[in-house]
Formats: C-alpha cells, sequence, structure tokens
C-alpha cells in the first residue's frame, strides 16, 4: 500500500529536520518535507520489529478541521485523527466513512496517577474491497 494520505492538525507542522531522509529507530523515515504543508514517510527496512505494512505514508497538515472533512468525504485524504465530538458527528452515517472512538494506552505521569491517553475520536473512507 502506498502513500495513504493523513489528515493532521497545524501543531504537527512546525516539526522540521535539517537533513532528508531523516532516519531513527522508529518505523517509518522522513524522506520529504514541506513546512506546514506535508510530510512524506518511507517505511524503515531496519525496523527492529520488522518493516512495516504500509510501504509510505504522507501527512497533510491542515488549519481548518472542515477542510479535512471535505478532504475525508472526496476522498482525498484517508483518515483524520483527534476530531472534536462536534465535528465527529458531522460525518455520522456516512457510508463511505468508517469513525471510531478509542483511547491508547496508560502512560505514567511522575507523581501522578496512570492515565489513559485519548487518541479521541477518529475516522478513515472505507477502502474499496
Amino acid at each position: 500500500m502506498a502513500w495513504p494520505l493523513i489528515a493532521c492538525n497545524a501543531a504537527l507542522a512546525a516539526i522540521e529536520a535539517d537533513v532528508y531522509p531523516a532516519v531513527g529507530s522508529g518505523p517509518y523515515i522522513a524522506v520529504e518535507q514541506k513546512k506546514d504543508q506535508y510530510v512524506k514517510l518511507k517505511a524503515n527496512p531496519d525496523y527492529w520489529l520488522g518493516k512495516p505494512k504500509i510501504d509510505e505514508l504522507q501527512f497533510i497538515f491542515y488549519d481548518n478541521p472542515q477542510a479535512a472533512i471535505a478532504g475525508l468525504k472526496k476522498g482525498d485524504i484517508d483518515l483524520i485523527g483527534r476530531m472534536t465530538p462536534p465535528d465527529f458527528e458531522s460525518i455520522k452515517g456516512d457510508p463511505n466513512i468508517e469513525q471510531w472512538n478509542t483511547q491508547g494506552p496508560p502512560r505514567r505521569v511522575p507523581g501522578d496517577q496512570p492515565r489513559r491517553h485519548h487518541h479521541g475520536r477518529q475516522a478513515r473512507r472505507q477502502l474499496a474491497r
């Protein structure tokens, strides 16, 4: 599978690397970025858990959640994460969109009780079978 398009908020758009490809120990390698617009990632063949099943990802940054929702409905993007409750409800019942609301794994804050990291409301386009 190549280049699934994922909508992201503008906060992630500020992250930059000095050199591409930016290689770390994670499952993906950053290969291209246009600040405040997108980041392209390729699967890291040397990832310690094995090469990811999805070969390439592209994260597109949106300041306006309504533009991201319109892109999801049109098929321009494949996934939106961390949606607000009103935005999540606005796409309810669309037969071309799958929705889910999940929480992430527990995390520990020093001196505090364990908490659930909330991934929140997410939606993706139904893929052709």
